[in-house]
């Protein structure tokens, strides 16, 4: 989806493939979408079906866009500005940047959405989302509010809890570039600026992991796993560090995955699953970067250290991780 020479809105489709100079199979203007002012466009490769998403609602067309005669499209009363596919049918939306809305599909269709309004909430568009083990949902703005949710939270949903971090954070949020948060309430703020990752407490009380023993070179993405150890990506040195559950000061990582053979450059986002497999989107930051071709999921086994090679990884389209969250 981009402007075209007109400044209009238009659905360029490409053949699988493709690149360099090479005209569109199929070019679709504004008026002939069966949205208005679409905004955002996603592919669920399941079900077969593009996702275009407008500003009053959604439509989903069935096995994608082959031709100018488009086929007839299932239309939602979801709107928003960006949408992001998941695994199995999920698509999330971001809408106006003060609400997060989740369906899934199914053979082309709905089976079921949660739309979380903010309007309870203090934040002002969020910049950061991240999911707890436990399934709650953390939103931070940069004006320095930080909201999470229960699990489930649907509707215009209070918070479980809020607070305002600005003020407890060396240099406020404005020089942070990544934020996680646990099952316990710990919020973690990655700062590339000064290679370290400071961590809030529930009570408020702030503790730094700083140092050059800690490893961090440009610390940006982060999660926690079960048992509470925090995982971080070094986009300045190409590695993912480890650090047990209440490190803080000049601490050591318990283990390290860096090297040739993990073909890791730029790590940006990561995520563990349950079976602490872990998943670690790199690649160049800026999209034009001639440095690295492609951007990439590398698939880790659980406990994965030193120069490990990735289980398997998988070519990501340029630019659809544009917040730095997996």
């Amino acid at each position: 989806m981009l402007n075209d020479e007109t400044g209009r809105r238009s659905l360029y489709v490409f053949a699988a493939g493709q690149r360099g100079n090479v005209a569109p199979m199929v070019l679709l203007h504004e008026a002939s979408l069966p949205v208005s002012h679409p905004r955002d466009i996603a592919y669920d490769r399941e079900s077969d079906t593009l996702v275009i998403l407008g500003s009053k609602s959604a439509a989903l067309i069935p096995h994608g866009i082959a031709s100018r005669s488009l086929p007839k499209a299932q239309t939602l009363a979801i709107y928003g500005d960006t949408i992001s596919p998941g695994a199995e049918g999920q698509m999330s939306v971001s809408s106006g940047g003060n609400s997060f809305v989740a369906f899934a599909l199914r053979n082309g269709k709905v089976t079921q959405s949660t739309q979380l309004a903010l309007r309870n909430a203090q934040l002002d568009n969020p910049d950061f989302v991240s999911v707890a083990r436990d399934g709650s949902v953390y939103f931070a703005s940069v004006v320095g509010s930080v909201e999470r949710f229960a699990a489930g939270a649907r509707g215009d949903f209070r918070p479980m809890s809020s607070q305002h971090v600005d003020q407890l954070l060396n240099g406020g949020m404005s020089l942070v570039n990544g934020f996680t948060g646990d099952t316990a309430g710990k919020l973690y703020f990655s700062r590339a600026d000064r290679n370290a990752i400071e961590i809030i407490e529930p009570s408020g009380r702030s503790r730094m992991l700083e140092g050059p023993r800690t490893g961090l070179a440009g610390p940006q993405g982060m999660t926690v796993d079960s048992r509470g150890a925090l995982y971080v990506t070094n986009v300045r040195n190409n590695s993912v560090t480890v650090y047990s559950a209440g490190t803080s000061g000049n601490a050591p990582p318990i283990r390290t995955l860096s090297g040739n053979a993990t073909g890791l450059k730029a790590p940006q986002a990561i995520a563990t699953d349950a079976d602490g497999t872990l998943y670690v989107f790199y690649g160049p930051q800026e999209l034009d970067s001639p440095s690295y071709p492609e951007q990439f999921v590398a698939v880790f086994a659980a406990g994965a250290y030193g120069n490990a090679r990735p289980r398997v990884r998988y070519p990501v389209k340029a630019g659809c991780f544009t917040n730095d969250y997996l």
